[in-house]
């Protein structure tokens, strides 16, 4: 049989691979994308390590896909299982089958890997344009249609723009000393305006509260990132954590049994569920006048907030210490592993360290007659709260304070008892290693000497001829750092 290439696709949080396409006569073929076709849909495939889970099996050769024994005698056959594709949009995946990752119901789990994408092209772009001497930085590069001409032009100056800004805030945070509990956000803010200032990021019109929005915006914008991997955190490089008031006192449920934590470990604990607030994107924003909306900050997410009860219909809003949650049904779960309780009633009682903490947290803030110096603030909606963004800090990452999954390679800043908080992962943390780390592309360039602008125009058929003109002008003078075209500028045309 002939060797079929088989399209594969890897979950965005945890990185689990997928195989993608469509069942047709015994074989996994290419998926139809044109939603107006009567068999639009991708089916995924997720490879099962037992026979038990599996649902089919599937040649890696040739592509035949059948629920009994492969009968190509390839000998390349996997166990796999077809998942659950989404219920509105056909070509998504529902929820990541490794670690239940669901993209907030916007967009797609899982990302599908396609050679001669963009990512490659503009990671060598951003290598380039770093090595080049000042007065040369200059780059041409050339695609096969108008399209994705003008697609990469994008497409290189926002990932080249996002790595920047954190090359800048990294920047901000090395520059001059750190308290050991770390910067505020409104600390940051006013560093790393300092940094833009100094590399010329402000454009002459900019006012005073412009210069403010635009340098909170980025500082809030990696504070609620969805890009956890190729973040400050997620590279070892800073640490984000909660601060918590003197006033506020450890419950003793985390101390008693079954839970039996060490006064160190039931902190961290308590400062990790707190900071989940911010990893799950329900953090109150700063309302003076400079500040962002959430819009501005993360447009492709919504802005969620947390009750003590059931969402029952309303949008945007989760359950804290739900026993469907994540952070209940594995991560607690796994901390009472050795003490023998069945799972049933672990459950229960990572329910009940939940409600004690959230009710410790409520008791307290219900103490202190200022809002802003509350550790849960209200939302327009009754009930609903989000972490105040005033007891946020940032620092850079110490060794022995970034751990790493010996399973899924996250990165953590948390580590109680060496298990891995990332959703269904069985791994264990253990202390980095930095050397291996270094390799790190992103991690790289985010510590480079990076230059503050690079400005990417098209040049293809579908700008004007004086406009083409000007942008050819502009590149060969400095002004335009990369020039996308099409082949026809390749031959003269």
């Amino acid at each position: 049989m002939i060797s079929q290439p088989l399209e594969v696709a890897l979950c965005r949080e945890c990185g689990q691979h997928y195989y993608v396409g469509r069942a047709l006569d015994g074989y996994l073929v290419e998926a139809v994308r044109d939603p107006s076709q009567p068999d639009f849909g991708v089916e995924f495939y997720v490879p099962t390590e037992s026979g038990i889970e599996s649902s089919h099996i599937l040649c890696r050769q040739c592509g035949r896909l059948s629920e009994m024994k492969a009968d190509c005698g390839c000998g390349a056959e996997i166990r796999v299982k077809r998942c659950e594709s989404h219920r509105y949009n056909r070509d998504q995946l529902k929820r990541c089958e490794n670690c239940d990752y669901q993209r907030g119901g916007i967009g797609d789990p899982v990302q599908e890997i396609v050679h001669g994408s963009d990512g490659p092209n503009t990671v060598i772009t951003t290598a380039l344009h770093e090595l080049l001497p000042e007065d040369g930085r200059k780059i041409l590069a050339f695609a096969d249609s108008r399209q994705e001409a003008a697609f990469f032009a994008w497409y290189a100056q926002d990932s080249y723009e996002k790595v920047r800004d954190r090359n800048l805030l990294l920047r901000a945070l090395r520059e001059g000393q750190v308290d050991p509990e770390g910067l505020s956000i409104d600390d940051l803010r006013n560093r790393l305006s300092k940094q833009w200032e100094k590399v010329g990021m402000f454009s002459a019109s900019d006012t005073p509260e412009s210069k403010i929005r635009k340098v909170l915006t980025a500082v809030l914008r990696e504070a609620v990132t969805d890009e956890r991997r190729i973040s400050l955190t997620g590279v070892g490089l800073a640490k984000w954590t909660v601060k918590t008031p003197e006033s506020l006192a450890i419950p003793q449920a985390f101390l008693k049994p079954p839970w039996n934590l060490m006064k160190d470990e039931a902190s961290q604990l308590v400062h990790y569920l707190l900071d989940s607030l911010r990893m799950r994107f329900a953090l109150a924003l700063p309302e003076y006048p400079a500040a962002p909306a959430w819009n501005d900050v993360l447009p492709e997410r919504s802005q969620m907030s947390f009750s003590r009860t059931r969402p029952r219909g309303r949008k945007n809003v989760s359950e804290w210490g739900s026993s469907q949650s994540a952070v209940v049904r594995h991560f607690l779960r796994r901390l009472l592993s050795g003490s023998g309780l069945p799972d049933e009633e672990k459950t229960r009682v990572s329910t009940r360290l939940m409600q004690d903490l959230w009710e410790a947290v409520r008791a307290h803030d219900n103490r202190i007659r200022s809002e802003g110096d509350r550790l849960l603030l209200r939302t327009k909606r009754s009930g609903e709260f989000r972490l105040n963004y005033r007891w946020l800090r940032i620092k850079l990452a110490e060794s022995g304070e970034v751990f790493e999954c010996d399973t899924c390679a996250s990165v953590s800043v948390y580590n109680i008892r060496s298990i891995c908080p990332r959703n269904r992962c069985p791994g264990n943390l253990k202390p980095i290693d930095f050397s291996r780390l270094d390799e790190n592309h992103y991690r790289i360039l985010y510590r480079a000497n990076m230059p503050a602008q690079m400005r990417a125009e098209e040049h293809t058929a579908q700008i004007d001829s004086d406009e083409a003109r000007q942008r050819q002008d502009e590149f060969k003078d400095d002004r335009i750092s990369l020039l996308s075209s099409s082949t026809t500028f390749e031959v003269g045309v």
